[in-house]
């Protein structure tokens, strides 16, 4: 390799590196060792690998013979940041043996910039390189969604982690890398979803951090030279004008920044909605509370008058059992009569309340209190008329009540019942929402 070829930075020159020539023990062929950090070295000829970190060249063992097929080749360009660097080493790793769940890593290599990595998933494209900088807290643990902080100061959000196997690798490495090596992996985003990559890879012993971040294919194209890098046999035919684009990768900092606003709108709304409801509940002015005995209830009673302040006015009138109900029902016959005797409205309150326990757990039904919302055609002087009978159990039939009642009536409420479907739904969107963001989070553990 001549380093004129590359086209340099003006930066603080390093000490040139002077490739070597070294001769494959297993069939003679001649290799270059183009960079001085190589350990392996995969012979291009009868496909032997080579540990060659000593001056005693060593065959470590023969490849597989069949060879993934790869875009990129040994020896190509890769442009970038106004500098060539050249294919060295290609890898492939399957992720549960599934050909489907295929990364393929490219070491790039220029004599004064070192290496870096570019991988593709799935046709989709990254770059990276190596850092120092480690994270404060175990990053393979991480799951998708869950953040990290880098001792930088620096946040990012986990894409995901797992385990992928070698399965082939030719070129030369700086390190040895042997067929059905087990890497553990965690890859994140920058949490303001700037599209940088913080990536951590478990290797035997050893862990090894990187910065990097997601390529476009055109960017590719123009990196590589090949214009013609990933498109199908119709698209290099011009049979399909405008070839449909690869899914761009997800970036999950702005994935889950948008589901946590989700989350919040959907609080925030539920938060309004269940005040207005309380709000509602709470509305209006108190015009009669009175109680009366259980003797009272078996003979009838009748109220004392109240005021309607206003035509078409709602009320709200309340009938509370009085002693609590103990697994027991009671019926009421309730009337509201205007001053002049005329009947407005009749209804019937029908309280229960049951409890106990079954299978270990308790259990409870119904309520001490039934509600009733009315709108007063006219304004003026009412009072109400009841009468009502009790029992326990399930017993069908009463005639006389064991129980008192309490009677209120507020006027000037409002309906709460849009406000009370308001908040259910909020409720239920709120759910949904949390529901989706934990599959998406749990997406990564499938």
């Amino acid at each position: 390799m001549e380093t004129e070829k590359y086209n340099l930075e003006k930066v603080r020159p390093r000490p040139p590196y002077t490739p070597k020539t070294i001769q494959c023990p297993s069939c003679g062929g001649g290799l270059s060792q183009k960079d001085e950090h190589s350990e392996l070295i995969v012979c291009e000829y009868c496909g032997s690998h080579l540990d060659v970190s000593s001056e005693e060249k060593t065959v470590l063992g023969k490849g597989p013979a069949h060879k993934p097929k790869f875009p990129l080749e040994i020896g190509n360009p890769f442009h970038f940041k106004n500098s060539r660097f050249e294919i060295i080493a290609r890898m492939r790793f399957l992720e549960e043996g599934d050909p489907n769940e295929q990364t393929l890593q490219y070491l790039l290599y220029n004599p004064r910039m070192g290496t870096m990595w570019l991988d593709a998933y799935q046709g989709n494209y990254s770059i990276s390189k190596d850092t120092h900088v480690m994270p404060k807290d175990d990053a393979l643990d991480k799951s998708r969604g869950d953040t990290l902080e880098t001792h930088d100061g620096r946040r990012w959000v986990s894409e995901g982690n797992g385990t992928y196997e070698l399965t082939y690798v030719d070129g030369a490495l700086p390190w040895i890398a042997k067929i059905g090596d087990r890497i553990k992996y965690a890859e994140f985003s920058e949490m303001s979803g700037s599209g940088e990559q913080y990536e951590v890879q478990s290797i035997a012993e050893e862990i090894e951090y990187g910065t990097g971040r997601a390529l476009s294919i055109d960017f590719v194209r123009k990196a590589t030279r090949k214009p013609d890098l990933e498109k199908t046999a119709e698209e290099k035919a011009g049979k399909i004008r405008r070839p449909a684009e690869k899914k761009a990768p997800e970036n999950v900092a702005l994935t889950r920044k948008y589901y946590l606003r989700l989350i919040a709108i959907a609080a925030l709304v539920l938060l309004i909605n269940g005040a207005l409801a309380a709000y509602t509940f709470m509305q209006g002015k108190r015009v009669l509370s009175q109680t009366f005995t259980a003797e009272e209830l078996n003979e009838g009673i009748e109220t004392n008058p109240f005021h309607i302040s206003k035509a078409n006015n709602v009320i709200k009138i309340t009938t509370t059992a009085w002693p609590k109900l103990n697994n027991e029902w009671m019926a009421l016959d309730v009337l509201m009569v205007r001053e002049d005797d005329m009947m407005i409205h009749e209804y019937d309150g029908s309280i229960e309340y049951y409890h106990g326990r079954s299978g270990g757990e308790k259990w409870r039904e119904g309520g001490q209190t039934h509600s009733l919302y009315l709108r007063v055609p006219q304004k003026g002087y009412y009072r109400l008329m009841l009468g009502g009978v009790s029992a326990r159990g399930n017993t069908p039939k009463s005639s006389r009540t064991t129980h008192g009642v309490q009677i209120r009536v507020k006027d000037r409420v409002v309906f709460p019942w849009f406000f009370v479907a308001s908040t259910v739904l909020s409720l239920v969107f709120l759910i949904l929402i949390g529901l989706s963001y934990k599959s998406w989070k749990d997406e990564d553990d499938d």
